[in-house]
């Protein structure tokens, strides 16, 4: 059975709730989490005593995003812990953090209680109808996905990966390292992305090598990473920033020039599929970019906010 506060966590204000609060000494840093925590125990070690071979699962994030000071029952099982994944290979401040996340669970539970994590790396996609930032930023970061399951190889069971792509051209390398390394986290992935650039592209497989590799750096340099009382958490830097300087004019001319000598190459070889694959690209992640860049400097000109344009 999964016992887990929905999203969106409200604590109570009961005075049961209060009396627990008040009774906690100093050393219980996280009051909400050892509140939860101690009626999971309680559902657990009643279970435990009529069902000695069932699991109660929770989710460890929220007001289970740290374990508790009492000691976890052998009967729980955490299932996926929430930590920021690819994001995390950006700074290592961050990745601090998450690396404490993890040897914090480590000392409360044994390998066989652990499942696996949520990660989010969604500074550039979609949900509920609104973009988490502009659609024209691309967010392909595969050597980062490489580098950070590479990372969490032999921790937890798995990884569910939160993505929601605004199209399905700016996360396909994401979500291809991402299974990769899942199924084998010891590649290379410079002989894994050349593969894919060879197979894919054929003779224009160099210049579409540079441009994705400049997408993956110019990413880095739109996301920021900011402090807030619940820790570092990724965002995106101020629009004029981001189309000024990082999406400026003079890069969006320099990969049309990728573009332009990829076409002419693929279009050589009797095979149409690399020329259409570089159109598809061209269309759904160069010109879309392009879009978000001439927009800004439009909405600049009549003195408009691009931040959710």
């Amino acid at each position: 059975f999964h016992i887990t506060p929905s999203d969106g966590y409200i604590p109570c204000l009961c005075e049961t709730c209060k009396a627990f609060r008040d009774s906690c000494g100093p050393e219980v840093i996280n009051l909400e989490e050892e509140l939860v925590w101690t009626t999971i125990i309680k559902i657990a070690n009643a279970v435990g005593r009529t069902f000695p071979d069932c699991y109660i699962s929770v989710s460890g994030y929220g007001p289970l995003g740290a374990p508790p000071i009492q000691k976890i029952p052998a009967n729980i099982f955490v299932g996926p812990t929430a930590t920021t994944g690819p994001y995390s290979e950006f700074r290592a401040d961050m990745m601090k953090e998450e690396l404490e996340v993890l040897d914090w669970w480590s000392k409360a539970i044994t390998p066989k209680q652990y499942g696996g994590f949520y990660h989010y790396p969604v500074r550039a996609c979609w949900e509920e109808g609104r973009y988490f930032w502009h659609k024209s930023i691309c967010g392909s970061i595969p050597r980062a996905f490489a580098s950070c399951y590479q990372r969490y190889a032999g921790t937890g069971l798995g990884t569910y990966c939160y993505l929601l792509s605004h199209r399905i051209a700016y996360d396909h390398l994401n979500i291809y390292v991402f299974y990769k390394y899942h199924w084998n986290p010891n590649r290379d992935i410079d002989a894994l992305l050349d593969e894919y650039y060879t197979l894919f592209y054929g003779p224009a497989s160099s210049q579409m090598k540079n441009f994705w590799e400049e997408v993956e750096t110019k990413f880095r340099e739109v996301l920021q990473l900011d402090e807030s009382t619940s820790g570092t958490y990724p965002s995106v830097r101020n629009p004029a920033e981001v189309w000024e300087k990082v999406y400026s004019r003079k890069v969006i001319t320099h990969w049309q020039g990728y573009f332009i000598e990829a076409a002419r190459l693929a279009q050589k070889n009797e095979d149409p599929v690399y020329a259409k694959r570089v159109a598809y690209m061209k269309r759904n992640v160069l010109e879309t970019i392009e879009e978000g860049m001439i927009a800004s400097a439009q909405a600049s000109v009549k003195g408009v906010s691009t931040q959710s344009f």
